[in-house]
């Protein structure tokens, strides 16, 4: 685990939590360290634009306030509709908490190595949840669109299909309740062979080219 403060007496030296930097906003062979404190390599090739956008997955946190599992997403978790928990499944994979508030416009894209986009309304993958916590990661409500099913806070009226014309991209707005603080998405997989959620993409009211 990695050290991202360092404090001596009462004065901070070292403080690395507000770091935004991911492994593809660096250049390859980059080396550099992100908010948990973590050494990361970067992936970037030479030439290639960087994104305009933040991705939020890999600076979602846990309930300590450090990048969530080292990576932003949990591997072989899916999210309970009902109470916002995390359950074992080898079919589903989970973000850490992203900061959101009322009415902000959430935006995804999730493409995996064959090109099978993702949505909320997938056919039979029961998995793909999106569920609201307070600033204290207290569950408040869940939406399980794919089965119509809302739980607490939530209603149907919180979630909108988006277009796949785009790429994939997909989109909802936050509800307008004041108590909304993060946010997680849990995600079924296509297929079990690759759990991992480095192809996802989420931001927060910025778009996603």
């Amino acid at each position: 685990m990695g050290i991202n403060k360092v404090i001596y007496g009462n004065q901070v030296l070292v403080d690395l939590t507000p770091s935004t930097v991911t492994i593809d906003s660096l250049l390859e062979g980059t080396i550099a360290f992100d908010a948990s404190g973590n050494k990361i390599v970067g992936v970037l090739t030479a030439g290639t634009k960087p994104p305009t956008y933040t991705n939020q997955v890999p600076i979602s946190i846990g309930t300590d306030k450090k990048v969530y599992n080292g990576t932003g997403w949990k591997e072989a978790y899916r999210l309970s509709a009902s109470s916002g928990n995390e359950n074992s499944t080898n079919q589903a994979s989970i973000t850490g908490f992203i900061p959101v508030k009322a009415n902000d416009v959430v935006r995804f894209k999730f493409t995996w190595p064959n090109n099978i986009t993702w949505d909320l309304y997938n056919t039979n993958l029961g998995y793909n949840i999106m569920a609201y916590y307070n600033g204290s990661f207290g569950w408040l409500g869940s939406a399980c669109p794919v089965q119509g099913a809302t739980y607490g806070i939530c209603t149907t009226n919180d979630f909108s299909e988006g277009s796949l014309a785009d790429g994939g991209i997909v989109s909802f707005k936050v509800p307008n309740n004041s108590n909304i603080k993060y946010l997680r998405l849990s995600f079924s997989l296509v297929t079990t062979a690759d759990l991992s959620l480095k192809n996802l993409v989420v931001t927060v009211n910025e778009g996603i080219e």
